[in-house]
């Protein structure tokens, strides 16, 4: 994930920077701020949030806390942490630094570029089927970070621009009333999920370079649960 991308997120998250609703509810502000505190493992529908009248309105819940803008109060740190004491963002960044570290000393150029072509057949292969997409993600991470450091790279890069590409034409479909998803939330809440399991899947690629992805994820994501 770039810096840009990872302050955005973690500027949301943390209760920094305020959202707008497109269509919204009777009762409903057309700002409204994230609620800091929601664990790893929250989804963004069940994400607490307060309305504010307009988009320059601070965050009253930062206030509430005695928090100054980017300084938050310990008492504030603490609701932002997981149970492990790190944001879910910072998890995510601790997952990505540990594995990298377990391969630092595997670099090679060959066997990356093995295993990011089996990343490719892998995820043409899987594409196409009616299984859970979250496993797919995951199995074609585990897949193309098995070639060391440099394969766990490109793909955890290619895996981001995938994604970036699916907000966009997702929130394009959006606009013009096509597709599944009802609200920017919705598609928000499909990426967050999705960038977990690429998160997921390479962890486990970094730290099991001769498994079988397949079976491997398969105890972390039912490929046929919908």
């Amino acid at each position: 994930m770039s810096g840009e991308t990872f302050d955005i997120l973690n500027s949301i998250f943390s209760g920094q920077k305020p959202l707008r609703r497109t269509n919204p509810k009777v009762g409903e502000s057309e700002y409204y701020y994230v609620v800091p505190g929601q664990n790893d493992w929250t989804s963004l529908n069940d994400i607490e949030t307060v309305d504010v009248p307009s988009a320059d309105t601070p965050n009253p819940y930062l206030q509430s806390q005695n928090t100054v803008f980017g300084q938050p109060t310990q008492f504030a740190q603490n609701n932002m942490q997981a149970n492990d004491g790190t944001s879910p963002m910072q998890n995510w960044q601790n997952t990505l630094i540990d594995g990298i570290n377990q391969v630092k000393n595997t670099f090679n150029p060959i066997s990356s570029g093995i295993a990011m072509g089996k990343a490719v057949d892998e995820y043409r292969k899987l594409h196409p089927l009616n299984m859970y997409d979250k496993y797919k993600h995951a199995t074609v991470s585990c897949t193309g970070a098995q070639g060391g450091l440099l394969s766990a790279g490109a793909t955890a890069f290619g895996s981001i621009g995938k994604e970036v590409g699916d907000i966009i034409e997702k929130s394009a479909n959006l606009r013009q009333g096509i597709g599944p998803y009802k609200t920017y939330r919705e598609i928000l809440n499909d990426s967050w999920q999705d960038m977990k399991a690429n998160i997921d899947g390479l962890a486990q690629g970094f730290t099991h370079p001769t498994a079988n992805c397949e079976s491997l994820m398969k105890q972390y994501y039912n490929p046929y649960n919908k």
